[in-house]
Order: structure tokens, then sequence, then C-alpha cells
């Protein structure tokens, strides 16, 4: 299914935006994504039921997670959402991840790297640095 995702998504329309300014943007995306992923870990996917990020593919990813439905059900809502919505395909990317890692409870420290994949070697010591200026903990350890 995924390399039907990136199929349809790199076809599309969907801006595809890579510059510094908008993976800047994309990586406090991220952090929240990260935050989310940290805080199921410990409290499990019930802290869901309150959670706004404000960017609505995400808040809508997450309130699926929430309502129990499958993965492939979420990532082709999460897929027709970005392109009706001209979502960039950094964001599409980052979400769809990102929601499939909390769904499945994926360990932060490994959810960071699967984001982290979707951006520029350019940009890496400030995605690393941005992570590691924030309170996330990327540990299994549950409190």
């Amino acid at each position: 299914m995924k390399e039907q995702i990136l199929c349809v998504l790199y076809s599309s329309n969907i801006p595809k935006e890579y510059s510094l300014e908008n993976q800047k943007k994309v990586l406090e995306l991220v952090l929240q994504i990260l935050g989310i992923n940290q805080k199921v870990i410990v409290k499990g996917l019930g802290i869901l039921e309150k959670y706004s990020s404000g960017c609505p593919i995400l808040d809508r990813g997450l309130r699926l997670v929430r309502d129990g439905l499958e993965h492939d059900y979420i990532e082709m809502i999460l897929l027709n959402t970005a392109i009706s919505n001209n979502t960039d395909l950094l964001t599409a990317l980052v979400v769809m991840e990102g929601v499939y890692a909390i769904q499945t409870v994926q360990s932060p420290h490994i959810t960071r790297e699967l984001l982290k994949a979707y951006f520029i070697f350019e940009f890496e010591k400030e995605f690393d640095s941005g992570i590691n200026k924030s309170n996330i903990k990327l540990n299994d350890v549950q409190s």
C-alpha cells in the first residue's frame, strides 16, 4: 500500500515544497507528533480524546485512530484529505507516517527516524537541534 500512496501523492498536483522555510514549519508538526507519540506510550490512546493539534489533517488522523479505524482506511482518508485540500507533500507524508506511528504505539525514537527520512540532508542538523531543544523524551520508558 505504501508504494501506491507515494505514487498517488507524487503524481498529484499537491505542492511539493521542500524549501528550508517549509521544512522548519513541518518540523513543528514533527515535534507535535513526537510529543503525542510519547504521551500515548505512557498513558495510552485515550489521551487522543481531548487532543487538538491545530493542524486539521493531523487532527483528522488522530480522531480516526481514536475511533478505532483500521490503518488502511485511515491512510486512504488522509490521502484523499491531503489531495482535496492541496496539502503540501512533506506535510502529508509526515502526518500519514506520524499517525501510523501513534496508532501502532511505536517507539518515539523509531518515529523520529521515520519522520526525519522525509527531510533533506541539509536540514538534518536543524532537525536534530529542534528535537533536542524540545521536552520530548525519545525513550521507551513508561512512567
